[in-house]
Order: structure tokens, then C-alpha cells, then sequence
């Protein structure tokens, strides 16, 4: 079988550090706005160009945290995901909320929808994020509606799930098309059809091609580079071509890249190929080792040390 040529890229990785800059004027909340932050388990980030008054610790600019309180000061109690935070806190008017695709919402200070959701605290999956302030979200019910954000200072919804979405807004451009971003303690990197996930001591990376048929590749802590398939075993399906939808007891954020599925819980990340059978499933915090669940009941780990 001929495998595609690997693409030769040269990652750099930098440790980012806050920017030298002198805080930059806040442009006012809308009430909206201002109310949502202050709502737990609202997803927030710091706003654009401003230095927190109470300093960084480990947070970066472009981190995810949810809303978890306010304190007796009337500051922003937040928990950052991945990060050795504890107890951080910010004035409301540095805070901004968040929405991204994969995240998992529900409804907003301005929903004025009625039962299109199936009910108030029941939580959809954004699907999209469209121009001019609307976002389409699917929601457990099997309704799919779009929705205002930012719409004239309304907010239909609030996320309070990442759920597929990374625990950084965007990620940060790396080289031309390169983005990186994080999920729990891996960096996800993503170019063209190719989706590594890397280590955070960057002894493992694991590679996937969005046409791959079924196959991947991962670099151990040595720097050998393994292809890894299970073509050879018989193939059951059965457990890939489930639609597996969001509910109350389980939410889920799902995805595709290429012929991949993705899904997403709070600890761990799943991806199947419909050609196969098998599903690797990483943890947030494992850094680095990840397992390959076969539907015949066979589990392998795979970790930095592999030869």
C-alpha cells in the first residue's frame, strides 16, 4: 500500500509570555454582556489588550476559563482548565464571554425562542459560527437554529461547555496556515489535512491524515516515527456508524476531520475511522500516553517509551 509523503514541518515552539504593554481602553459592556459574565459556568477569556489586574500566573492570553463565582468584591472567581490556577480572579470589565464551534451552550440573557431548545437548561452543540453575529446550534431535540451573538449587544446563548472546542480561542498562528492550539495538557496542531497531537514535554506526537483510510502515525520520546493500523483485523462498524447526540447525563461535542470523528468529552478525546475498528482515546492530562480501544474488547496503551 502506498502511503502518502509525509509533509516535512518544522515546528518551533515558543513559551509565550504576557505582552510589555500598558493596558488598553476597555470599550463599555453592553448589559447583556456584563450580566453573562457575571453568570456561573459561563466561559470566559480575558479581553483583547489589557494587562489583568491581579497578574497572569499561568495563564495566557487566548485561555478559556468558566465562570465559577463572584467574591466578595464583586471579582470574577474562574477555573482555567490545564492550568495550576487556583482561586483567580478578575474585575468583571476584563472578562469577555466566549462562544466557538463544539462548544455546548444554552440559553442566554436575550433568548427569546420559546421551547426550540426542548426546554430551559438544556444544552446544544454550535455547529457554525456565521457572519453578521449569528451562530447555528443544534440542539438535543434534533432542532438546528441559528442564533444571535453580539447581535446589537443580545445574547440568544452562553456557552458553558468547551465540548469539541480547544481550552484556547482560535489558536495561535504558528507558520502560514499552522495553528496550534490546546487541549488539556497536549498542543493541537492543525495544517491543511494533517492533525498532530503533541505531548506537552513533547515526547509523543500522534498524526493523522484526514483521508488516512484508517491509519496513523506517532513519534515516540526517541524520535522514531511508527505507523500504526489495524487493517488486518476484521472490521466491525457497527460501534462507528452510531450517531452518538448530546444528552443530559453525557454532553458531547462532535466533530469530523476528513474521514475522522472526533468526540469530545470533559476528560478525553475520541477519534474513530468508519474503515476501521478501533478508537483512540486520549486524556486530557495524560501527556503523554494514549489508548487504542478495539471493538473486539482489546484495550493497548501506547506511551512516550514505545519502541
Amino acid at each position: 500500500m502506498l502511503l502518502p509523503t509525509r509533509l516535512s514541518l518544522v515546528f518551533s515552539f515558543v513559551v509565550l509570555s504576557p505582552l510589555a504593554l500598558a493596558p488598553l481602553p476597555l470599550a463599555a459592556q453592553s448589559a447583556s454582556e456584563t450580566a453573562m459574565v457575571k453568570m456561573p459556568d459561563t466561559l470566559v477569556t480575558l479581553r483583547d489588550g489589557i494587562e489583568p489586574t491581579y497578574g497572569w500566573g499561568d495563564v495566557e492570553p487566548g485561555d478559556i476559563g468558566q465562570v465559577r463565582r463572584l467574591d466578595n468584591d464583586g471579582d470574577l472567581v474562574v477555573d482555567f482548565p490545564g492550568k495550576d490556577v487556583s482561586g483567580w480572579a478578575s474585575p468583571v470589565d476584563e472578562m469577555q464571554p466566549v462562544i466557538g464551534e463544539g462548544m455546548l451552550v444554552e440559553r442566554g440573557p436575550d433568548w427569546k425562542w420559546q421551547d426550540q431548545d426542548g426546554g430551559a437548561g438544556r444544552q446544544g452543540n454550535v455547529t457554525a459560527l456565521k457572519d453578521n453575529g449569528w451562530v447555528e446550534v443544534t440542539w438535543p431535540n434534533g432542532t438546528t437554529n441559528d442564533y444571535r451573538w453580539d447581535q446589537g449587544g443580545l445574547y440568544d446563548l452562553r456557552a458553558v461547555d468547551l465540548g469539541m472546542h480547544a481550552s484556547q480561542m482560535a489558536g495561535a498562528v504558528v507558520d502560514d496556515d499552522l495553528r496550534a492550539s490546546r487541549f488539556g495538557s497536549w498542543t493541537v496542531l492543525r495544517q491543511g489535512e494533517q492533525l498532530s497531537f503533541v505531548a506537552e514535554d513533547g515526547g509523543m506526537q500522534i498524526e493523522f491524515w484526514s483521508q488516512s483510510n484508517g491509519w496513523f502515525d506517532f513519534r515516540n520520546q526517541m524520535g522514531q516515527w511508527t505507523y500504526y493500523s489495524s487493517s488486518s483485523k476484521e472490521t466491525d462498524t457497527s460501534e462507528l456508524t452510531e450517531v452518538i447526540a448530546p444528552t443530559d447525563e453525557e454532553p458531547v461535542g462532535l466533530t469530523k476531520f476528513g474521514e475522522w470523528r472526533l468526540r469530545v468529552t470533559a476528560t478525553d478525546i475520541y477519534l474513530s475511522h468508519p474503515g476501521n475498528d478501533f478508537e483512540l482515546d486520549i486524556p486530557a492530562q495524560t501527556p503523554a500516553s494514549f489508548e487504542v480501544q478495539f471493538y473486539d474488547g482489546k484495550v493497548e496503551t501506547i506511551a512516550a517509551d514505545t519502541p
